[in-house]
């Protein structure tokens, strides 16, 4: 008898950027952890998927108890998206163990587990077994495997990729619980291979685009999973960047077939055609998130961002204002880097002055070093090159991850603070909410509610400007996208 199979993204005990009630209220759909749901169900696998949100990990596995998703023979796979959320995921598969001991409990997440399961054997020492890398062409064998203990073999197991996004698994809704709650996903590329100092992507090459027809057919399915409510899809890749033939041929789709369906990407802001950035502005694309990083000269050197940045930073200008005058509202996405400086500071935000009229919001936060082994320690060494140092190296074992003083003269403290206040000065608490009701806030989630969260919340922990819910709770929301809907009904 094949086991019930449950799939669980692990949550967080608390934000990473800072403990409010509107932190706590944004959802992150695990796209990747759902793909594999949807795999073993149309193999025949009673699965299902669940999130740990913020609640408690206690509280989840009473839910799965009472949903039957833990019955015996059961098999329970916990995602570890992130280092933050393994905490979340010790308590969780502590009690789960201790309350249901029948149950084999399998541990994924690619960044988190790494090529070397010691140091979540030590974190996590009540699983069943670790897997490295991704998992959709052989998550049936690792869910199938008869034993019920199965010592840790991270290393052991091949990493195995789809080798095309033709091989991207396809997402079946539904299979979440309260899917309605989220926003849809759209998967259309992996990896990026540009090389950037701090990206655990830097030497994966990216794989061709999905075709628009591919992406086109999820969209539609999505759309029909949701009943034909309103969806605001992400299309996922780590960096979007179709060709300008790719987005006439999208945009052709979405008219021929009705598809008025905004939707949000992530891109760089050096790359991408104009005329493709026009093209999906009208086959529905209205954010994008966009990975300026800096508009220090310095700084883009040293992160390894570009290494002409006049031209980087004059091609930036060009897109903020291209997609401001399409109607793509641009999140922009500030690093504060090793070797940072008061005048690096200033620099960027200069740059950011100048171009406020066409950003719709700012992400900004200091780098960190992520892992917890010889690679984390390597990108120590690199940071600390250019000036920077550990606030506390032992964190790296502890926890996985490690802030950084960025200089002498930006310790990690004033280098959180000035992020802060980055964000807070070019975003207003509207375009937030604006940006996190379009992605993250549960579907149908409004301003006066979003309001109603933050009153009484620290400003230090806001990353937006001052919060006036008198006159813009009165403020009606409009349609995202009605040029797209007036050529859908044609």
């Amino acid at each position: 008898m094949q086991p019930t199979v449950t799939m669980v993204s692990a949550g967080l005990l608390v934000p990473k950027k800072g403990d409010s009630l509107a932190a706590r209220a944004q959802l992150y759909l695990n796209y990747g952890l759902l793909g594999l749901t949807t795999i073993l169900h149309r193999r025949g696998f009673n699965a299902r998927m669940f999130h740990g949100e913020f609640r408690a990990p206690e509280l989840l596995v009473r839910v799965l108890a009472r949903e039957g998703a833990i019955t015996p023979p059961a098999v329970v796979c916990l995602s570890l998206p992130s280092f933050f959320s393994v905490p979340w995921a010790r308590r969780f598969a502590l009690e789960l163990k201790a309350k249901h001991p029948e149950v084999r409990l399998i541990l994924g997440g690619r960044w988190v587990i790494g090529n070397d399961d010691s140091w979540i054997r030590r974190m996590i020492p009540w699983a069943d077994l670790a897997v490295a890398g991704t998992a959709e062409r052989r998550i049936v064998d690792i869910v199938s495997a008869s034993e019920h203990h199965v010592s840790y073999a991270a290393n052991a197991v091949r990493q195995e990729a789809p080798a095309s996004c033709d091989e991207f698994p396809d997402h079946d809704f539904g299979l979440n619980y309260e899917y309605l709650k989220y926003q849809p996903t759209v998967e259309c590329s992996r990896g990026c291979g540009l090389g950037c100092a701090f990206c655990v992507e830097r030497e994966t090459p990216m794989t061709r685009m999905r075709a628009p027809t591919k992406v086109a057919d999820a969209l539609q399915a999505a759309h029909r999973a949701y009943r034909g409510g309103t969806i605001t899809p992400y299309f996922q890749a780590s960096m979007f960047l179709p060709s300008e033939c790719w987005a006439v041929a999208f945009r052709g789709l979405c008219r021929s077939r009705g598809l008025s369906v905004n939707w949000r990407c992530e891109t760089r802001v050096d790359l991408m055609s104009m005329h493709a950035l026009a093209a999906l502005a009208e086959a529905g694309l209205k954010v994008v998130d966009v990975g300026l990083e800096s508009a220090s000269p310095a700084q883009l050197r040293a992160m390894r961002k570009t290494r002409d940045p006049r031209a980087y930073l004059t091609r930036a200008s060009e897109f903020l204002r291209v997609a401001h005058s399409c109607g793509i509202w641009s999140k922009v996405n500030i690093l504060l880097y090793a070797g940072e400086t008061l005048s690096t500071l200033e620099d960027t935000c200069d740059w950011l002055d100048r171009h406020r009229p066409y950003i719709k919001g700012i992400s900004a936060y200091p780098v960190m070093v992520y892992g917890c082994g010889p690679e984390a320690r390597l990108m120590l060494a690199k940071l600390r090159a250019l000036g920077a140092d550990a606030v506390d190296e032992a964190t790296i074992d502890a926890d996985g991850y490690c802030n950084v003083h960025l200089s002498q003269e930006v310790d990690h403290a004033l280098a959180c603070a000035k992020a802060r206040d980055i964000s807070q000065r070019f975003m207003s608490a509207r375009d937030y909410f604006d940006l996190k009701a379009f992605s993250y806030f549960p579907r149908g989630f409004t301003y006066a509610e979003f309001c109603r969260l933050c009153e009484g919340t620290p400003a230090a922990l806001l990353p937006f400007g001052h919060l006036d819910q008198a006159s813009d709770a009165r403020t009606a929301r409009k349609p995202l996208c009605p040029a797209l809907v007036g050529q859908a009904s044609r």
